[in-house]
C-alpha cells in the first residue's frame, strides 16, 4: 500500500471487486451528493496519478497469478483422477481420459506413438 493513502487503496479495492470507477469512488470518498460528473471526472484522475496507477498495475498482476492456472497444477488435479485406486468416485474412462491427457501433456504420446 505504499505511496497511496487509505482512500485511494479503498478506491482499487473496490475496482478489483468489479465496481466501476464511478461506484468505486463513491465508495472510498463517501460522495454520494456530488454530481456523476464530478466523481468521474475525479475517479479518471485519480486513476492516472503515477503512485495509485503503480498500485494499481500491483493489485492487477497479484490478481492475475492467484488465478493462473498452471501447468503443475492441472496435471496435479488429472494425477487424481488417473491413478486413484479402484473403486474410488472416479468412472474407468475418466481415469482413462485422465491419463491420456497427462501423456499429451508431458509429452509422452508422441514417443509411444514413435515405439509403434
Amino acid at each position: 500500500m505504499a505511496g497511496v493513502t487509505r482512500q485511494q487503496e479503498r478506491f482499487l479495492q473496490e475496482l478489483m471487486r468489479g465496481k466501476t470507477q464511478r461506484q468505486a469512488y463513491i465508495v472510498a470518498f463517501q460522495t454520494k451528493s456530488w454530481k456523476p460528473q464530478s466523481i468521474d471526472a475525479n475517479a479518471s484522475a485519480l486513476l492516472k496519478k503515477p503512485e495509485v496507477a503503480k498500485r494499481y498495475a500491483e493489485l492487477q498482476h497479484d490478481a492475475q497469478e492467484a488465478n493462473a492456472i498452471t501447468r503443475d497444477a492441472v496435471l496435479a488435479h488429472l494425477k487424481t483422477c488417473a491413478f486413484a485406486p479402484y473403486g474410488s468416485k472416479f468412472r474407468t474412462s475418466d481415469q482413462l481420459k485422465a491419463m491420456e491427457l497427462i501423456c499429451k501433456i508431458t509429452g509422452l504420446t508422441s514417443r509411444y506413438d514413435e515405439d509403434y
